[in-house]
């Protein structure tokens, strides 16, 4: 398989826009457990960019401060354009006001040693 391919399954972080206007990804401060809910997004916020995601086909795993979101690097093109993995990619306009940032992992590939029995990164 081509793993370059365009059917490639692929994961990201989406920041929502929280109900206090506190963003998670400029605070100074650090997240804790006393004041985690200035970042939390109203339960609105949540069912309108599920909804909208997977309008776009991508599925939602998981959602908190932050939803774990899945597809292929098509959907993702489709969803936020075709420079999406251009570095910042754009939220579409009608989305701005739930969705605050996508961000990926960066993807490095694991390799398996036979040998050492463990798992390890290669910086090829």
């Amino acid at each position: 398989m081509n793993i370059h391919s365009s059917d490639q399954m692929i994961s990201a972080e989406v920041v929502l826009q929280s109900k206090s206007g506190q963003s998670l990804l400029t605070t100074n401060v650090p997240i804790t457990s006393e004041n985690v809910e200035l970042f939390q997004p109203s339960e609105k916020v949540l069912a309108e960019a599920k909804q909208l995601i997977e309008a776009n086909g991508l599925t939602v795993h998981t959602a908190g401060v932050t939803m774990t979101v899945s597809g292929t690097k098509k959907q993702f093109a489709q969803w936020l354009g075709e420079e999406w993995n251009k570095g910042n990619p754009q939220i579409p306009s009608h989305m701005q006001h739930v969705v605050e940032q996508v961000v990926f992992q960066e993807n490095k590939p694991i390799y398996y040693n036979k040998t050492t029995g463990k798992g390890d990164e290669r910086n090829d």
